[in-house]
């Protein structure tokens, strides 16, 4: 009887070791083929991949990250700066955080498990976001238009464009007292980057062109 109990107390030590140790569940991407825009965003800005092949890339470095042991127990990081990553597809939406804790990078996915992702992921994130300021890349969508007047024009992206995964109105100054009313189509070109407020507003507008008009 006294061998039995040795052998169970050395087991259970061992299913406590093992336990602890324990890896968290690999991370759930939606199929990089699926995947109609990359939204990345932190305190100041907002940027919108919608290039093939960067979000190839970037679904390649996430699937390549190391899994700890941390646990994901609520729907964001008990840290205070985070950049928020959101994968968007036709009719879905999902969303993953990277943050940098004890000179540590970390991606979180919530209930899911704590990463370490390689460098390179740190430096396309901030490659997108630091491409908005740099070499003045810009973007265009087009919008039908809720409400107009001589100085403020209130738009929703079209159904399919990246900026409606992000917003659906946007504010948009008309300095140039533009012709407008609700219903008309909209062609705007902007700097790709769209503040958090509600409704939301784009960076710098380089035109606003009209599409159809009823």
């Amino acid at each position: 009887m006294k061998k039995c109990k040795v052998i169970f107390s050395v087991l259970l030590v061992i299913g406590l070791i093992t336990a602890c140790g324990k890896k968290g569940s690999p991370i759930v991407l939606p199929a990089a083929s699926d995947i109609t825009s990359i939204e990345i965003q932190d305190e100041d800005i907002s940027a919108v991949a919608i290039d093939p092949d960067y979000i190839e890339e970037f679904v390649r470095i996430l699937s390549d990250m190391e899994i700890t042991n941390q646990q994901s127990i609520s729907d964001a990081p008990s840290v205070d700066d985070y950049i928020s990553i959101t994968f968007h597809c036709d009719d879905s939406a999902s969303g993953i955080y990277f943050y940098h804790k004890n000179n540590t990078d970390y991606v979180e996915q919530p209930y899911q498990g704590v990463y370490k992702p390689g460098p390179e992921l740190y430096e396309s994130i901030t490659e997108l976001i630091d491409s908005l300021d740099r070499s003045g890349l810009s973007f265009t969508f087009q919008a039908t238009v809720l409400e107009a007047n001589d100085t403020q024009i209130l738009v929703k992206p079209v159904s399919g464009s990246a900026e409606l995964a992000s917003a659906d109105q946007i504010y948009l100054s008309n300095p140039e007292a533009i012709a407008l009313q609700a219903g008309d189509v909209v062609e705007i070109t902007y700097d790709g980057s769209i503040m958090e407020t509600y409704p939301a507003q784009l960076g710098e507008v380089y035109s606003i062109e009209i599409v159809a008009q009823e």
